[in-house]
């Protein structure tokens, strides 16, 4: 009660204070009031905490816990594969790029974008500007998310929040530890465990974005440990190279030199004949000159690779194909370039988005709209991404321009044939102005820049 009530006295604009001299009341809530407490000492007081374990908002005076999660487990499962990594990282860097719109409607209506609605400040400042958390923008909040939910299936947001405002959401970064409270009476969930002795949540302190999966209602699959196997087989295979590399360093020139007394050359000999090969034939000047040896004196080739070296490079290229599959980034994206041409290359990109990264996109948007926009701002307001001026955005864009022309040869008309093809009008005025202004430098006859139009 006194937290709850301490949260509802603070105002919007009072900052911490230092504590004097004078006579404390034993009520934190009261010495806060009085001015004779911080809001970070009250806080203290009141949960058994130090300053150091919680957060305060200093524009609205909201309180959340500093759980202070960072790992390295998740890089180090995601590194252990040069492949794993590559896709990991590519998908969430590719997918991160699109910024995040807020978007309304009317009931049943179409969804529009809405830049003066206040959730508008949450992509601007998606951590609220709390103390002691990096500045991070919304691409460093969905890259995060996507590499953790490719290395254990969830991703975990912490909403701070003032009354029925969402103020900010906090990556936890040790999603590994957070355990789902189940209620042993319906098996349902009745909370979160942050683990580590961290504490626990409620049911609605947590967003929890999962991987697709049919067996839970709050443990995502995990495509990296589905594909620990092949990512195992291509570790494995990799220190094999790196060995064999160290180990198994291949002569240019193998020479057996006959012995006439059948003893072997001496370790004096030995190196006397091999300094002799160096002096006389290693410059780039004794190209070409004859080698003169004794008779009995045997010349070989050095051996070529073993058929245990060339099954470690059929081990790592079927393991690489397999981790591709797995987590969806066509070979190109991923620097693969040795069956690329730039048809299949465009067809890689666009299957690449429409199949693995708008899905990802998807379904970390609709975990925080579901989760804690829709809760607090009603069904007809959310967050989504926002494709139209990306690389791909005009790649679709012009797709479905080609589909509303050919909609529109059978007889549709020309905002039938729009809506039909799904186009974006926004994009369509836009190529109408360019394909003007393109056609009137036609005209002119390619008029140099400055040049009046005709």
């Amino acid at each position: 009660m006194g937290l709850r009530e301490l949260l509802h006295r603070t105002g919007s604009s009072r900052k911490p204070e230092r504590v004097t001299a004078e006579v404390v009341p034993d009520d934190p809530v009261e010495a806060h009031r009085q001015g004779k407490l911080s809001f970070e000492a009250a806080v203290g007081r009141i949960t058994g905490k130090s300053s150091s374990e919680f957060i305060v908002f200093p524009s609205t005076g909201a309180w959340l816990p500093n759980f202070g999660f960072t790992s390295n487990n998740l890089d180090q499962s995601i590194a252990a594969s040069t492949w794993a990594y590559s896709c990991i990282v590519s998908n969430a860097r590719a997918a991160s790029e699109l910024p995040p719109i807020v978007q309304t409607r009317s009931p049943g209506g179409p969804w529009e974008r809405n830049a003066t609605h206040e959730l508008n400040r949450l992509i601007d400042v998606p951590l609220g500007g709390a103390p002691r958390w990096p500045a991070w923008g919304w691409k460093q909040l969905t890259q995060v998310g996507i590499m953790q939910r490719y290395a254990i299936g969830n991703n975990y947001l912490m909403p701070a929040v003032d009354g029925d405002r969402l103020l900010a959401l906090f990556p936890i970064m040790k999603p590994g530890s957070v355990k789902a409270i189940e209620n042993p009476s319906d098996g349902l969930l009745d909370g979160w465990d942050l683990g580590a002795g961290r504490g626990r949540l409620p049911l609605d302190g947590l967003v929890n974005i999962m991987s697709p999966t049919a067996g839970s209602l709050w443990d995502g699959i995990s495509p990296l440990g589905v594909a620990e196997e092949a990512a195992t087989v291509d570790a494995i295979a990799s220190a094999r190279q790196r060995a064999a590399a160290q180990n198994r360093a291949a002569p240019g020139l193998i020479v057996v030199i006959d012995d006439i007394w059948g003893q072997g050359l001496s370790e004096d000999q030995e190196n006397a004949a091999l300094e002799k090969l160096r002096d006389r034939y290693t410059d780039a000047a004794d190209s070409g000159k004859p080698i003169i040896f004794s008779k009995g004196t045997e010349i070989h080739d050095p051996p070529s690779q073993s058929v245990g070296d060339l099954a470690i490079y059929d081990a790592r290229r079927f393991s690489r194909d397999e981790i591709l599959a797995v987590i969806g980034t066509p070979p190109p994206m991923v620097g693969i370039y040795e069956n690329a041409t730039l048809q299949n290359f465009d067809n890689a990109f666009r299957v690449w988005w429409m199949d693995v990264l708008f899905p990802l996109l998807g379904e970390t948007y609709h975990g925080i709209n579901s989760q804690a926009i829709w809760p607090r701002y009603g069904q007809n307001v959310r967050l989504w991404y926002d494709p139209a001026r990306s690389d791909i955005g005009v790649l679709l864009q012009s797709a479905k321009l080609d589909v509303a022309k050919k909609i529109r040869d059978l007889g549709y008309t020309a905002n039938d044939a729009t809506r039909e093809a799904g186009l974006d009008m926004a994009f369509v005025k836009e190529l109408q102005v360019y394909n003007t202004d393109l056609a009137r430098a036609g005209r002119d006859g390619g008029a140099e820049e400055g040049s009046e139009a005709a």
